[in-house]
């Protein structure tokens, strides 16, 4: 399965683009965050409360924004006996 994707990735241009810049996409989400982080810990003194809220924040968007899980009494009804 995972040669599948490996040769997803070496045969199709466009693919190969899209997924590289998704990971300098993704690279730069992270040094933003730790940037934030440090100026947090600078800004309060070294206060953890401050990193934490911020990643509360940060996080709570994607709470609220995705599905809600299936239950199991909707999965078990869902797939044939």
């Amino acid at each position: 399965m995972f040669s599948n994707y490996l040769r997803l990735v070496r045969d199709n241009r466009n693919y190969r683009l899209l997924w590289i810049a998704q990971v300098v996409s993704e690279l730069g989400d992270w040094f933003y965050a730790l940037a934030v982080y440090n100026l947090l810990l600078e800004l309060t003194g070294s206060k953890a409360q401050s990193v934490a809220l911020a990643v509360v924040l940060q996080v709570l968007p994607q709470l609220f924004a995705a599905p809600p899980p299936a239950s199991s009494t909707t999965a078990s009804a869902a797939s044939p006996s």
